[in-house]
């Protein structure tokens, strides 16, 4: 009796563990099967619960249709794992048999409410929102959460360095940081809000810079500009923004630390200031009578002149020009009227900080 009361005992023994494995088969078979899929669908439907728009305890469901499916509304439903209103599919079975007919790489589709207890919808039940479009690649790397009826943001936050070189808009007068100037970068990233980013000089040598989170898509290009904010009762050209084109940058570059860049591109320059109040007393001089001023400047033995000075203040008048990068000899004189030489030629040093010239 006691040997068959044995017997009797190892065979349930191997029966349960029989069952115990081939239920670990079972439940490793279930796991690897969602680990091979790689393609899922997720939508936020919390604002539509609240609306009371979408109630699953009515029997209300989310679907998912599109291309894959030839758009019928019926045969993928989306399920709340977590219990967080964010219900979720895979598509990779779908795919698989689309994938007998032609390979796509893009995903197109649509959500669907599907309304339980003879409840009525809209459309009926389809986003008012287009169709959806995104890249397989992009499903499976992002793993996007979309919202009923709200276009998908495909923006990303990137942390972009910006920096811009303002010596030389201090040496035209411009930029006055001691009376509480600031300069700002803005673009298509903040919508060309001309407040912008305020930038810091933080060694002051004259360089800005400003380490800041931007919203863009990473597959395009943006916008963005340098812009002089001041309280001053200055008049500045372009109500303070660059004058040149907008400038560009695509992430897409691998880099978020942006080139360096001078404030409307002008590298080195010098500002010229005449006080022409002896020349005036002395009738060489008649700006009533049409008379012009101009600087006559030689650079490496090659003079140009340049165009009318300004007059800024009384018997004060003023000009800014760029000088060439390569030029190493530079010379100056004032002349009157294009032919007359009012001055002779002075030497002087224009370094990348440009250089404010008085006489």
């Amino acid at each position: 009796m006691n040997s068959n009361y044995g017997l009797f005992t190892k065979s349930i023994l191997r029966w349960r563990v029989f069952i115990l494995m081939g239920a670990s088969i079972f439940i490793f078979a279930s796991c690897n099967k969602t680990i091979d899929k790689k393609y899922l669908v997720r939508i936020d439907m919390s604002k539509e619960h609240d609306g009371g728009r979408f109630k699953p305890e009515l029997g209300d469901k989310i679907n998912l249709a599109g291309s894959f499916n030839e758009w019928n509304m019926d045969t993928l439903s989306l399920s709340d794992q977590r219990g967080d209103w964010i219900f979720s599919a895979y598509v990779d079975d779908f795919l698989k048999e689309q994938k007998g007919n032609s390979s796509k790489d893009t995903l197109e589709f649509s959500f669907v409410v599907r309304l339980g207890s003879g409840r009525e919808t809209a459309r009926p039940g389809w986003e008012t929102v287009k169709n959806r479009k995104i890249a397989l690649a992009d499903l499976e790397k992002k793993k996007p959460i979309f919202v009923f009826n709200e276009v998908y943001d495909e923006r990303e936050t990137f942390e972009i360095t910006f920096r811009v070189g303002m010596n030389n808009q201090k040496v035209l007068g411009f930029f006055c940081p001691e009376a509480g100037d600031e300069v700002v970068v803005s673009g298509s990233f903040c919508n060309w809000s001309p407040e912008g980013i305020p930038m810091k000089d933080e060694d002051g040598e004259g360089v800005y810079s400003i380490k800041s989170e931007v919203k863009e898509n990473p597959q395009k290009s943006f916008d963005y500009k340098f812009r002089i904010v001041t309280k001053r009762k200055a008049v500045l050209q372009n109500q303070g923004w660059e004058t040149r084109e907008n400038r560009q940058w695509s992430l897409a570059n691998s880099t978020t630390e942006l080139p360096y860049a001078e404030f409307n591109d002008l590298r080195r320059v010098a500002r010229f200031t005449i006080d022409t109040k002896q020349w005036e007393q002395k009738g060489r001089f008649k700006p009533k009578r049409g008379d012009i001023l101009q600087i006559k400047l030689s650079l490496d033995g090659k003079e140009n002149l340049s165009d009318a000075l300004f007059q800024v203040k009384d018997h004060i008048f003023e000009t800014a020009m760029a000088i060439p990068l390569t030029a190493r000899e530079i010379q100056w004189s004032v002349a009157r009227n294009i032919k007359e030489d009012l001055t002779q030629f002075k030497s002087v040093e224009v370094d990348i900080k440009g250089a404010v010239v008085s006489f």
